[in-house]
């Protein structure tokens, strides 16, 4: 179930960005654009339209706590599922 959260995340041809954006976005203390922009090297708008793009692709609402609990579900069960 966790996984396929993020199904439509992992078939994206820039899955990586995205993936790497949401982990730390979910691992971040703030939630802060500007704090995830300066750990990722790129611009905040970078980060709120990768971001953006992971809310469309999933159907889930970052601003939602449900659907980012699943979204947090997902990159942890990725995290333990071998490779």
């Amino acid at each position: 179930m966790a996984l396929t959260v993020l199904d439509p995340v992992l078939a994206a041809p820039d899955r990586k960005d995205l993936m790497e954006t949401l982990t730390a976005w979910l691992d971040s203390d703030s939630g802060s654009t500007t704090e995830i922009a300066e750990i990722l090297y790129c611009h905040r708008n970078t980060v709120r339209n990768r971001l953006d793009r992971v809310s469309r692709l999933t159907g889930r609402s970052l601003h939602r706590p449900a659907d980012v609990a699943a979204l947090y579900a997902g990159v942890r069960a990725l995290e333990l599922r071998p490779r």
